[in-house]
């Protein structure tokens, strides 16, 4: 089934498309360097990075707070010509949350 949108609603000129992600950890692969390519292996233009999980610590598991993982994750994204969308804390549905054990130094990435 193919859906055709009226011109007269679109904010796209022709030829133009709206840009769609995925989220890293949806595809199973949260903070994994092979999700740049399963992202461009499902068609898609950009990934959002999760931070990492909590788990049992009092802070992200993130790998982008070492530059190394840092270039080499900038590597794959120019590799597969994967855009990084965005920067996500799905470790905010763990349980801390709920006991309200927030830092604000969560929120340091780099």
């Amino acid at each position: 089934m193919q859906f055709k949108q009226k011109k007269e609603s679109s904010h796209l000129s022709d030829g133009e498309r709206y840009k769609i992600a995925v989220c890293d950890w949806m595809i199973l692969k949260r903070q994994k360097i092979g999700a740049f390519e399963l992202a461009r292996e499902i068609g898609a233009d950009g990934l959002e990075l999760d931070m990492g999980s909590l788990g049992q610590r009092d802070t992200f598991d993130n790998k982008l707070r070492h530059p190394h993982f840092q270039e080499l994750f900038k590597k794959k994204a120019t590799e597969f010509n994967i855009q990084i969308s965005s920067i996500a804390m799905s470790g905010f549905l763990d349980n801390l949350l709920l006991e309200g054990k927030i830092t604000w130094s969560w929120f340091r990435i780099v």
